[in-house]
């Protein structure tokens, strides 16, 4: 899960909602690896049921630099993606972690 706390060997820190977060780099690492796109999908609980929500997707073959530099450049880009759409419907996201627990 993307948005909960990890270690410090197991992330990269950046803002989220405001406060540096540790975020989870696994799923970057797995889509540079896979050369699978990172695409944000959301199930979004409305009056009569569900709606699907994405944004646009992130393909990693189109990055350039080294390793760490596309794990940063992804993490970055699902950890904005997760902030909006707490933004759009906060009363949608379920946190009962210490989410900023790691810090740098």
């Amino acid at each position: 899960l993307i948005d909960h706390n990890t270690s410090r060997k197991e992330s990269v820190f950046l803002p989220f909602l405001g406060k540096v977060a540790a975020v989870n780099k696994g799923p970057a690492l797995f889509a540079i690896k896979t050369n699978a796109l990172v695409f944000p999908i959301y199930i979004i609980r409305k009056k009569n049921g569900y709606v699907l929500e994405m944004d646009s997707p992130l393909d990693p073959l189109v990055l350039d630099g080294s390793i760490k530099d596309k794990v940063k450049t992804i993490t970055e880009f699902y950890t904005q993606s997760v902030e909006n759409m707490v933004k759009k419907y906060p009363e949608q996201w379920l946190w009962m972690h210490k989410r900023w627990k790691t810090q740098p």
